[in-house]
């Protein structure tokens, strides 16, 4: 029986050291996902510091760039000057788009116009063939339509 007996306490031991082990391995990773997570949250933190900062940055220059006249040194007055002629610029192309996109909707309501008004002509002038490959309007003296090359069949 002694070889049983040693046998179980064999792997009684065993068992003991596993579960020893296996504890530590469990604490170890515990203490890790912890650090992992404080790390994360100081991540979290500094990245909402760092947009803070970013946004007293902006604040900065605005109030200094609106409070510019007062005791500033002449390459500050330069940059602002600067920036004064591009808003200025950046106006006068949003004008000229403006203008650009208005003349263009009144070129296009007018050439509209001068086509239905060409076509109305026209219409009356001159009998059509239609293409019955595509629809389109074609000549009466045409034998293949203007559009598609079908050759047109005549009534």
């Amino acid at each position: 029986m002694t070889n049983t007996d040693d046998i179980l306490k064999n792997i009684s031991d065993f068992t003991k050291e596993s579960g020893k082990i296996a504890k530590e391995l469990i604490e170890k990773g515990y203490d890790k996902a912890k650090i992992f997570a404080e790390a994360a949250k100081l991540n979290v933190d500094l990245s909402n510091k760092k947009r803070l900062l970013g946004k007293l940055y902006t604040e900065l220059g605005k109030l200094y760039y609106a409070s510019r006249n007062i005791e500033e040194s002449e390459r500050i007055k330069a940059v602002c000057v600067k920036i004064d002629e591009s808003k200025v610029a950046i106006e006068k192309v949003e004008a000229a788009l403006e203008a650009l996109r208005n003349a263009d909707k009144a070129t296009e309501a007018k050439s509209e116009a001068d086509k239905a008004e060409d076509n109305t002509e026209s219409e009356s002038a001159v009998e059509a063939i239609l293409c019955t490959d595509c629809g389109a309007t074609n000549d009466t003296t045409d034998e293949f339509c203007v559009s598609c090359g079908r050759l047109l069949i005549k009534d």
